[in-house]
């Protein structure tokens, strides 16, 4: 372990203070400990004289200009006592600047001054920083319990500090920062999390441009659940909720004590935690749209990672796992094709497609019977698009999790539509942008398609080896 104290280059410093204050006050390689807000920190956070980029005679006070500074946590408001790691994500926002630094401390509940919890493991362009009474030190990243050590000089228990650090005369970042935190082997109770944030003008200088905000956060003890299940059979895409899956499907997994609570996700990419749940599909880890715990049918929404088939594989039969707060459930066997294509209706599972009327973007539904949305019937011959999953590989190609951003990811083989049983004209398929798992499909109702107000919609996979149920997703038609 190295460790450098900051306290003897500021104490040799000391002297140039006068004539350069700037030069102490522009802590873009990270301010010393104990500025996070936490009590026992300095009085005034980042602001107090001389740390951070501003001071209450030149920046003013805290949580003033209208900004703010955030955490969030991978496991949402909890942590399972000697768990896995905690994503932490810190962003501080600014109604004129963008550039931030950040410091972050967890105590404990019963000393938040001095009882440290968990210990941090920094990301890029951060540090830990250990508080030694008055002499602060710089810790090497490294994933150790309790990486700082005692007190040297009475043994008592040190404080960590996570922060941002930046070589000198560079400007800190306005993206968010991203670190890990490790719970505490056992049960400590709840765990205060304090933050302090730092906007900038990137001015280098300690100045009334610089706005600081500060925040805190309670990480409790997850309660103890009984492991996790899978429900046998319980295992299907999220469209129609067959057993077909396909490379980027989306999946529904259904099974009891999925979760401790309801989460979404709320970006994209999807990450691969959420709330405390992860799913495995052939071993990888699978992004996750969202978790419902509660119900008569618990369930997670996930994605099939794009590579859980092998180069050159069309079919595989594979392990999919859950786990909640570190509790892995048994494991199901799910078999997965190059193409497995279902189609998303209202209500889910089986009613009336997605279908979207190109020309006034109306659902091909009969009049007012989608009630929030605007329906009627589509005339033969006019164009639409539809919503379906399981569509497989893309060019190019899509990572797991994502929405394909701005650029086209068309299938690599295109499907085949049927409108009450003929072939539909004009189909191409392609990343729906912006919803994972998701693909459009655009299609023309050929112009001698049955008429009423249920016709069959279905879709075929290119091979024809899959084709989605008659009856299943309906459309109405002129």
């Amino acid at each position: 372990m190295t460790r450098v104290s900051k306290q003897i280059f500021w104490g040799t410093a000391g002297t140039l203070a006068a004539i350069f204050p700037a030069i102490l006050w522009a802590h873009v390689e990270g301010p010393d400990a104990r500025h996070s807000g936490a009590p026992g920190d300095a009085t005034f956070s980042c602001a107090d004289i001389g740390q951070c980029h501003t001071a209450l005679e030149n920046g003013g006070p805290v949580n003033h200009y209208g900004g703010n500074v955030t955490a969030t946590f991978s496991t949402g408001s909890t942590y399972k006592p000697g768990g896995g790691p905690i994503t932490i994500t810190v962003l501080a926002t600014d109604p004129v600047n963008t550039s931030f630094g950040f410091q972050m401390t967890a105590r404990l509940d019963s000393d938040q001054m001095n009882g440290q919890a968990g210990y941090f493991v920094p990301g890029a362009n951060q540090l830990v920083m250990c508080d030694y009474l008055s002499v602060q030190y710089m810790d090497t990243p490294e994933p150790a319990p309790n990486s700082c050590g005692p007190n040297m000089i009475d043994g008592s228990p040190s404080i960590e500090f996570v922060e941002h650090s930046f070589p000198k005369g560079s400007f800190p970042q306005s993206t968010p920062y991203t670190f890990t935190w490790m719970p505490p082997a056992t049960n400590v109770g709840p765990v205060h999390f304090y933050v302090a944030g730092n906007v900038v003008n990137d001015n280098q200088n300690a100045d009334a441009g610089d706005h600081v905000y500060t925040n805190s956060y309670v990480l409790t003890p997850a309660a103890a659940l009984p492991a996790p299940t899978i429900l046998s059979g319980g295992i299907g895409n999220a469209a129609s909720y067959t057993a077909d899956l396909a490379p980027g499907s989306l999946v529904s997994i259904f099974g009891t004590n999925v979760g401790s609570a309801q989460v979404d996700a709320q970006t994209v990419p999807f990450g691969t935690t959420l709330g405390g749940v992860g799913v495995k599909i052939n071993g990888i880890d699978a992004p996750i749209r969202d978790v419902f715990p509660a119900g008569a049918y618990p369930f997670i929404n996930a994605q099939v990672p794009f590579e859980v088939l092998s180069s050159g594989q069309t079919s595989a039969t594979v392990p999919v796992t859950i786990s909640v707060n570190g509790v892995q459930s048994n494991a199901q066997q799910v078999k997965i094709v190059t193409q497995a294509p279902a189609i998303f209706t209202i209500p889910s599972g089986s009613g009336n497609a997605v279908l979207v009327n190109l020309k006034d973007y109306s659902i091909a539904a009969p009049t007012g019977s989608i009630p929030g949305l605007t329906t009627h019937p589509i005339a033969r011959g006019q164009t639409a698009f539809f919503y379906v999953t399981g569509l497989g590989a893309m060019m190019p190609p899509v990572a797991d999790g994502d929405g394909g951003g701005t650029t086209v990811h068309n299938v690599v083989n295109a499907p085949v539509v049927m409108v009450g049983g003929i072939t539909a004209p004009g189909v191409t398929a392609a990343q729906a942008p912006g919803y994972p798992g998701v693909y459009q499909v655009n299609m023309t109702i050929p112009a001698n398609a049955q008429t009423g107000g249920a016709v069959s919609l279905q879709i075929q996979s290119a091979d024809g080896s899959v084709t989605s149920a008659a009856k299943i997703s309906t459309v109405a038609i002129q």
